[in-house]
Protein backbone atom coordinates (compact mmCIF):
# COMPACT_ATOMS: atom_id res chain seq x y z
CA UNK A 1 0.00 0.00 0.00
CA UNK A 2 3.03 2.28 -0.06
CA UNK A 3 2.06 3.19 -3.64
CA UNK A 4 -1.43 4.34 -2.56
CA UNK A 5 -2.27 7.55 -4.46
CA UNK A 6 -5.74 8.76 -3.42
CA UNK A 7 -7.88 10.73 -5.85
CA UNK A 8 -10.53 13.21 -4.75
CA UNK A 9 -13.84 13.53 -6.59
CA UNK A 10 -13.63 10.76 -9.19
CA UNK A 11 -13.89 7.01 -8.70
CA UNK A 12 -10.64 5.56 -7.35
CA UNK A 13 -8.92 2.91 -9.47
CA UNK A 14 -5.83 0.71 -9.12
CA UNK A 15 -3.26 2.45 -6.87
CA UNK A 16 -5.84 5.15 -6.05
CA UNK A 17 -8.20 2.56 -4.54
CA UNK A 18 -8.40 1.72 -0.84
CA UNK A 19 -9.24 -2.02 -0.89
CA UNK A 20 -12.48 -3.26 0.66
CA UNK A 21 -11.78 -7.02 0.66
CA UNK A 22 -14.87 -8.05 2.64
CA UNK A 23 -17.18 -6.29 0.19
CA UNK A 24 -15.33 -7.70 -2.82
CA UNK A 25 -15.64 -11.19 -1.35
CA UNK A 26 -19.37 -10.72 -0.70
CA UNK A 27 -19.90 -9.73 -4.33
CA UNK A 28 -17.80 -12.59 -5.76
CA UNK A 29 -19.45 -15.13 -3.46
CA UNK A 30 -22.89 -14.01 -4.62
CA UNK A 31 -21.83 -14.18 -8.28
CA UNK A 32 -20.46 -17.68 -7.76
CA UNK A 33 -23.91 -18.66 -6.48
CA UNK A 34 -25.41 -17.28 -9.72
CA UNK A 35 -27.07 -14.37 -7.94
CA UNK A 36 -27.91 -11.07 -9.58
CA UNK A 37 -26.96 -8.25 -7.24
CA UNK A 38 -28.13 -4.84 -6.10
CA UNK A 39 -25.28 -2.90 -4.48
CA UNK A 40 -26.72 -0.18 -2.32
CA UNK A 41 -24.98 2.58 -0.41
CA UNK A 42 -25.16 6.30 0.25
CA UNK A 43 -23.23 8.59 -2.03
CA UNK A 44 -19.51 9.02 -1.44
CA UNK A 45 -19.03 5.66 0.27
CA UNK A 46 -17.09 4.28 -2.68
CA UNK A 47 -19.39 1.77 -4.39
CA UNK A 48 -18.24 2.78 -7.90
CA UNK A 49 -14.63 2.22 -6.89
CA UNK A 50 -15.57 -1.17 -5.43
CA UNK A 51 -17.11 -2.42 -8.67
CA UNK A 52 -14.37 -0.92 -10.86
CA UNK A 53 -11.94 -2.99 -8.81
CA UNK A 54 -13.68 -6.04 -10.33
CA UNK A 55 -12.62 -4.73 -13.74
CA UNK A 56 -9.09 -3.63 -12.82
CA UNK A 57 -8.32 -6.73 -10.75
CA UNK A 58 -10.44 -9.31 -12.56
CA UNK A 59 -11.46 -12.66 -11.19
CA UNK A 60 -10.66 -15.36 -13.75
CA UNK A 61 -14.21 -16.71 -13.56
CA UNK A 62 -15.80 -13.50 -14.80
CA UNK A 63 -15.59 -11.01 -17.66
CA UNK A 64 -16.54 -7.76 -15.93
CA UNK A 65 -18.10 -5.03 -18.09
CA UNK A 66 -18.66 -1.61 -16.52
CA UNK A 67 -21.23 0.94 -17.68
CA UNK A 68 -22.22 4.19 -15.97
CA UNK A 69 -25.88 4.48 -16.95
CA UNK A 70 -26.67 7.80 -15.24
CA UNK A 71 -27.05 9.74 -18.50
CA UNK A 72 -29.17 7.13 -20.29
CA UNK A 73 -32.85 7.95 -20.74
CA UNK A 74 -34.24 5.15 -22.92
CA UNK A 75 -34.25 1.38 -22.85
CA UNK A 76 -32.94 1.11 -26.38
CA UNK A 77 -29.95 3.32 -25.61
CA UNK A 78 -29.31 1.27 -22.46
CA UNK A 79 -29.11 -2.03 -24.33
CA UNK A 80 -27.09 -0.46 -27.13
CA UNK A 81 -24.48 0.69 -24.62
CA UNK A 82 -24.39 -2.74 -22.99
CA UNK A 83 -23.67 -4.39 -26.35
CA UNK A 84 -21.08 -1.78 -27.22
CA UNK A 85 -19.24 -2.30 -23.94
CA UNK A 86 -19.39 -6.09 -24.08
CA UNK A 87 -17.77 -6.02 -27.51
CA UNK A 88 -15.16 -3.38 -26.65
CA UNK A 89 -12.00 -4.91 -28.08
CA UNK A 90 -9.60 -3.21 -25.65
CA UNK A 91 -11.63 -4.47 -22.71
CA UNK A 92 -11.79 -7.96 -24.18
CA UNK A 93 -8.07 -8.12 -24.84
CA UNK A 94 -7.10 -6.72 -21.45
CA UNK A 95 -9.65 -8.28 -19.12
CA UNK A 96 -11.60 -10.95 -20.97
CA UNK A 97 -9.15 -13.85 -20.69
CA UNK A 98 -11.13 -15.74 -23.30
CA UNK A 99 -9.78 -18.34 -25.69
CA UNK A 100 -9.24 -17.53 -29.37
CA UNK A 101 -12.55 -19.04 -30.44
CA UNK A 102 -14.56 -16.99 -27.95
CA UNK A 103 -12.68 -13.77 -28.82
CA UNK A 104 -13.37 -14.38 -32.51
CA UNK A 105 -17.06 -14.90 -31.68
CA UNK A 106 -17.18 -11.62 -29.71
CA UNK A 107 -15.47 -9.69 -32.50
CA UNK A 108 -17.82 -11.03 -35.17
CA UNK A 109 -20.80 -10.09 -33.05
CA UNK A 110 -19.38 -6.64 -32.47
CA UNK A 111 -19.18 -6.18 -36.24
CA UNK A 112 -22.80 -7.37 -36.61
CA UNK A 113 -24.06 -4.87 -34.07
CA UNK A 114 -22.02 -2.07 -35.65
CA UNK A 115 -23.48 -2.96 -39.06
CA UNK A 116 -27.00 -2.85 -37.64
CA UNK A 117 -26.32 0.60 -36.23
CA UNK A 118 -24.98 1.91 -39.54
CA UNK A 119 -27.73 0.34 -41.61
CA UNK A 120 -30.36 1.65 -39.24
CA UNK A 121 -29.14 5.23 -39.26
CA UNK A 122 -32.12 7.49 -39.81
CA UNK A 123 -34.56 4.57 -39.94
CA UNK A 124 -37.58 4.40 -37.67
CA UNK A 125 -36.89 1.94 -34.85
CA UNK A 126 -40.30 0.37 -35.42
CA UNK A 127 -39.33 -0.91 -38.85
CA UNK A 128 -39.15 -4.69 -38.83
CA UNK A 129 -35.83 -4.82 -40.69
CA UNK A 130 -33.99 -3.15 -37.81
CA UNK A 131 -33.89 -5.43 -34.78
CA UNK A 132 -33.88 -3.73 -31.40
CA UNK A 133 -30.70 -3.73 -29.36
CA UNK A 134 -32.60 -5.64 -26.68
CA UNK A 135 -33.41 -8.40 -29.16
CA UNK A 136 -29.81 -8.38 -30.36
CA UNK A 137 -28.58 -8.83 -26.79
CA UNK A 138 -30.94 -11.78 -26.35
CA UNK A 139 -29.77 -13.30 -29.62
CA UNK A 140 -26.13 -12.86 -28.63
CA UNK A 141 -26.73 -14.60 -25.31
CA UNK A 142 -28.58 -17.41 -27.07
CA UNK A 143 -25.63 -18.06 -29.39
CA UNK A 144 -22.76 -17.31 -26.97
CA UNK A 145 -20.54 -20.17 -25.87
CA UNK A 146 -18.47 -18.90 -22.96
CA UNK A 147 -17.41 -22.14 -21.33
CA UNK A 148 -17.00 -21.72 -17.58
CA UNK A 149 -16.81 -17.91 -17.73
CA UNK A 150 -19.66 -15.51 -17.16
CA UNK A 151 -20.18 -11.95 -18.31
CA UNK A 152 -20.79 -9.68 -15.32
CA UNK A 153 -22.51 -6.40 -16.18
CA UNK A 154 -21.66 -3.70 -13.65
CA UNK A 155 -24.44 -1.15 -14.18
CA UNK A 156 -23.67 1.95 -12.16
CA UNK A 157 -26.45 4.39 -11.14
CA UNK A 158 -29.15 2.17 -12.63
CA UNK A 159 -31.98 3.71 -10.52
CA UNK A 160 -31.19 7.11 -12.09
CA UNK A 161 -31.64 5.55 -15.54
CA UNK A 162 -35.01 4.24 -14.44
CA UNK A 163 -35.94 7.69 -13.15
CA UNK A 164 -34.84 9.23 -16.47
CA UNK A 165 -37.07 6.87 -18.44
CA UNK A 166 -39.96 7.51 -16.07
CA UNK A 167 -39.67 11.28 -16.56
CA UNK A 168 -39.15 11.12 -20.32
CA UNK A 169 -41.42 8.28 -21.42
CA UNK A 170 -43.80 7.69 -18.54
CA UNK A 171 -44.70 4.99 -16.05
CA UNK A 172 -45.56 2.26 -18.56
CA UNK A 173 -42.23 2.62 -20.37
CA UNK A 174 -40.28 2.52 -17.11
CA UNK A 175 -42.15 -0.59 -15.93
CA UNK A 176 -41.58 -2.25 -19.31
CA UNK A 177 -37.86 -1.49 -19.03
CA UNK A 178 -37.78 -3.23 -15.64
CA UNK A 179 -39.57 -6.19 -17.24
CA UNK A 180 -36.91 -6.43 -19.93
CA UNK A 181 -34.15 -6.49 -17.34
CA UNK A 182 -35.93 -9.14 -15.30
CA UNK A 183 -36.50 -11.29 -18.39
CA UNK A 184 -32.77 -11.25 -19.15
CA UNK A 185 -31.99 -12.25 -15.56
CA UNK A 186 -34.63 -14.97 -15.43
CA UNK A 187 -34.25 -16.67 -18.83
CA UNK A 188 -32.88 -20.12 -17.87
CA UNK A 189 -30.55 -20.45 -20.87
CA UNK A 190 -28.88 -17.11 -20.02
CA UNK A 191 -28.33 -17.67 -16.32
CA UNK A 192 -24.97 -19.42 -16.65
CA UNK A 193 -23.76 -16.83 -19.19
CA UNK A 194 -24.47 -13.44 -17.68
CA UNK A 195 -24.91 -11.79 -14.28
CA UNK A 196 -26.26 -8.33 -13.51
CA UNK A 197 -24.83 -6.09 -10.79
CA UNK A 198 -26.83 -2.88 -10.33
CA UNK A 199 -25.65 -0.01 -8.18
CA UNK A 200 -27.31 3.18 -7.08
CA UNK A 201 -27.28 5.67 -4.26
CA UNK A 202 -30.93 6.53 -4.96
CA UNK A 203 -32.73 3.35 -3.91
CA UNK A 204 -33.93 1.12 -6.75
CA UNK A 205 -36.68 -0.26 -4.55
CA UNK A 206 -37.98 3.27 -3.97
CA UNK A 207 -38.35 3.88 -7.69
CA UNK A 208 -39.82 0.43 -8.31
CA UNK A 209 -42.36 1.08 -5.56
CA UNK A 210 -43.57 4.23 -7.33
CA UNK A 211 -44.08 2.11 -10.45
CA UNK A 212 -45.96 -0.61 -8.52
CA UNK A 213 -43.23 -2.90 -9.81
CA UNK A 214 -41.33 -4.20 -6.79
CA UNK A 215 -42.02 -7.75 -8.04
CA UNK A 216 -39.70 -6.99 -10.98
CA UNK A 217 -36.66 -6.45 -8.76
CA UNK A 218 -37.36 -8.86 -5.90
CA UNK A 219 -35.00 -11.48 -7.36
CA UNK A 220 -31.95 -9.28 -6.67
CA UNK A 221 -29.61 -10.03 -3.77
CA UNK A 222 -28.68 -6.84 -1.91
CA UNK A 223 -25.05 -6.21 -0.99
CA UNK A 224 -24.55 -3.10 1.12
CA UNK A 225 -21.43 -0.95 0.88
CA UNK A 226 -21.23 0.83 4.18
CA UNK A 227 -18.81 3.33 5.70
CA UNK A 228 -15.37 2.21 6.81
CA UNK A 229 -15.14 0.45 10.15
CA UNK A 230 -12.91 1.92 12.88
CA UNK A 231 -9.87 -0.17 11.94
CA UNK A 232 -10.21 0.68 8.25
CA UNK A 233 -10.74 4.35 9.07
CA UNK A 234 -7.54 4.57 11.10
CA UNK A 235 -5.58 2.82 8.34
CA UNK A 236 -7.09 5.15 5.75
CA UNK A 237 -6.06 8.19 7.82
CA UNK A 238 -2.49 6.89 8.00
CA UNK A 239 -2.32 6.37 4.25
CA UNK A 240 -3.77 9.80 3.52
CA UNK A 241 -1.28 11.42 5.90
CA UNK A 242 1.57 9.56 4.26
CA UNK A 243 0.49 10.76 0.81
CA UNK A 244 -0.66 14.31 1.66
CA UNK A 245 1.44 15.34 4.66
CA UNK A 246 4.46 13.00 4.26
CA UNK A 247 4.25 11.91 7.90
CA UNK A 248 2.30 9.73 10.30
CA UNK A 249 -0.58 11.26 12.29
CA UNK A 250 -0.42 11.54 16.05
CA UNK A 251 -2.92 9.59 18.13
CA UNK A 252 -4.57 12.88 19.06
CA UNK A 253 -4.97 13.82 15.39
CA UNK A 254 -6.47 10.43 14.57
CA UNK A 255 -9.03 10.66 17.36
CA UNK A 256 -9.92 14.26 16.47
CA UNK A 257 -10.44 13.34 12.82
CA UNK A 258 -12.61 10.32 13.70
CA UNK A 259 -14.76 12.51 15.95
CA UNK A 260 -15.21 15.19 13.28
CA UNK A 261 -16.02 12.73 10.50
CA UNK A 262 -18.62 10.93 12.62
CA UNK A 263 -19.76 8.32 10.10
CA UNK A 264 -16.65 7.08 8.33
CA UNK A 265 -17.22 8.01 4.67
CA UNK A 266 -13.93 7.82 2.72
CA UNK A 267 -14.79 11.04 0.86
CA UNK A 268 -14.93 13.16 4.02
CA UNK A 269 -11.60 11.85 5.28
CA UNK A 270 -10.07 12.89 1.97
CA UNK A 271 -11.64 16.37 2.10
CA UNK A 272 -10.48 17.02 5.64
CA UNK A 273 -6.92 15.72 5.27
CA UNK A 274 -6.41 17.49 1.93
CA UNK A 275 -7.45 20.73 3.66
CA UNK A 276 -4.98 19.96 6.48
CA UNK A 277 -2.20 19.47 3.91
CA UNK A 278 -3.06 22.78 2.21
CA UNK A 279 -2.89 24.56 5.57
CA UNK A 280 0.44 22.91 6.38
CA UNK A 281 1.83 23.99 3.00
CA UNK A 282 0.76 27.55 3.86
CA UNK A 283 2.76 27.42 7.09
CA UNK A 284 0.04 26.46 9.58
CA UNK A 285 1.50 24.25 12.31
CA UNK A 286 -0.98 24.16 15.21
CA UNK A 287 -4.53 22.81 15.48
CA UNK A 288 -4.60 21.59 11.88
CA UNK A 289 -7.62 19.33 12.31
CA UNK A 290 -10.00 21.98 13.67
CA UNK A 291 -8.82 24.70 11.30
CA UNK A 292 -9.26 22.34 8.34
CA UNK A 293 -12.79 21.56 9.53
CA UNK A 294 -13.60 25.27 9.86
CA UNK A 295 -12.28 25.94 6.35
CA UNK A 296 -14.38 23.15 4.86
CA UNK A 297 -17.52 24.46 6.52
CA UNK A 298 -16.79 28.00 5.35
CA UNK A 299 -15.40 27.31 1.87
CA UNK A 300 -16.43 23.76 0.93
CA UNK A 301 -18.82 24.69 -1.88
CA UNK A 302 -16.74 23.17 -4.66
CA UNK A 303 -16.77 19.79 -2.91
CA UNK A 304 -20.23 19.81 -1.32
CA UNK A 305 -22.44 21.85 -3.63
CA UNK A 306 -23.36 18.73 -5.61
CA UNK A 307 -25.47 17.62 -2.64
CA UNK A 308 -27.72 20.62 -3.24
CA UNK A 309 -27.75 20.42 -7.03
CA UNK A 310 -28.64 16.74 -6.84
CA UNK A 311 -31.90 17.56 -5.06
CA UNK A 312 -33.12 19.18 -8.29
CA UNK A 313 -32.57 15.90 -10.14
CA UNK A 314 -34.25 13.72 -7.54
CA UNK A 315 -37.34 15.71 -6.51
CA UNK A 316 -40.00 17.81 -8.19
CA UNK A 317 -40.25 21.49 -7.27
CA UNK A 318 -42.73 21.01 -4.43
CA UNK A 319 -40.68 18.21 -2.89
CA UNK A 320 -37.47 20.24 -3.32
CA UNK A 321 -38.90 23.10 -1.31
CA UNK A 322 -39.97 20.77 1.48
CA UNK A 323 -36.62 18.93 1.55
CA UNK A 324 -34.67 22.21 1.60
CA UNK A 325 -36.66 23.48 4.57
CA UNK A 326 -36.50 20.09 6.29
CA UNK A 327 -32.70 19.87 6.06
CA UNK A 328 -32.30 23.39 7.45
CA UNK A 329 -34.67 22.56 10.30
CA UNK A 330 -32.70 19.41 11.10
CA UNK A 331 -29.47 21.39 11.11
CA UNK A 332 -30.77 24.05 13.50
CA UNK A 333 -32.38 21.54 15.87
CA UNK A 334 -29.67 18.87 15.78
CA UNK A 335 -32.19 16.28 14.60
CA UNK A 336 -35.93 15.61 14.47
CA UNK A 337 -38.13 12.71 15.47
CA UNK A 338 -40.03 10.98 12.69
CA UNK A 339 -43.37 12.23 14.02
CA UNK A 340 -42.11 15.83 13.90
CA UNK A 341 -41.12 15.35 10.26
CA UNK A 342 -44.50 13.77 9.53
CA UNK A 343 -46.20 16.85 10.98
CA UNK A 344 -44.12 19.11 8.71
CA UNK A 345 -44.99 16.99 5.67
CA UNK A 346 -48.70 17.06 6.51
CA UNK A 347 -48.55 20.84 6.69
CA UNK A 348 -47.22 20.93 3.12
CA UNK A 349 -49.53 18.26 1.70
CA UNK A 350 -46.77 15.66 1.34
CA UNK A 351 -47.74 13.05 3.92
CA UNK A 352 -48.27 10.29 1.35
CA UNK A 353 -44.90 11.01 -0.27
CA UNK A 354 -42.88 11.31 2.93
CA UNK A 355 -41.71 7.70 3.16
CA UNK A 356 -40.26 7.84 -0.35
CA UNK A 357 -38.65 11.22 0.32
CA UNK A 358 -36.97 10.04 3.52
CA UNK A 359 -35.88 6.72 1.99
CA UNK A 360 -34.24 8.65 -0.83
CA UNK A 361 -32.46 11.01 1.59
CA UNK A 362 -31.27 8.00 3.60
CA UNK A 363 -30.04 6.11 0.54
CA UNK A 364 -28.40 9.15 -0.99
CA UNK A 365 -26.26 9.98 2.05
CA UNK A 366 -28.02 13.05 3.43
CA UNK A 367 -29.75 11.69 6.51
CA UNK A 368 -29.51 8.78 8.94
CA UNK A 369 -31.82 7.62 11.73
CA UNK A 370 -30.11 6.96 15.04
CA UNK A 371 -32.29 5.74 17.89
CA UNK A 372 -35.32 8.04 17.81
CA UNK A 373 -33.85 10.97 15.83
CA UNK A 374 -33.19 11.69 12.18
CA UNK A 375 -30.12 13.82 11.51
CA UNK A 376 -27.39 14.44 8.99
CA UNK A 377 -25.20 11.49 8.00
CA UNK A 378 -22.09 13.69 7.96
CA UNK A 379 -21.02 16.24 10.56
CA UNK A 380 -19.16 18.14 7.84
CA UNK A 381 -22.23 18.23 5.58
CA UNK A 382 -24.45 19.29 8.48
CA UNK A 383 -22.22 22.20 9.45
CA UNK A 384 -21.78 23.31 5.84
CA UNK A 385 -25.49 23.13 4.94
CA UNK A 386 -27.12 26.53 4.50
Amino acid sequence: MSTFRPILGNAARKDQFFPRPKIRKAILDALELNQNILISSPRRVGKTSVILDLVDSPDVRFYSVYLNTEGIDSGEKFFQQILSNIFDIDNLDQFGNFGKEAVSFFKSWGERVAAIKIAGSGIDLRQADKPSYYDQLKQFLTEAKLGEKQIVLLLDEFPVTLENILKKEGKDAAAFFLNQNRELRQTPSFQHKIRFVYTGSVGLLNVAKRLDATDRVNDLMEVKVGPLNAEEAERFIELLFHFRLKRMPSDKEVQSILKIIGVFFPYYFQLLIKEMADLADAGQKEDLVNKAFQNLVANGNIHLQHYKSRLRKIFDSKQQGFVTRLLLRIKTTGGLQRQQILNLAEGEGLRDELDDILDTLFHDGYLAEVQDKIGFYSIILENWWK
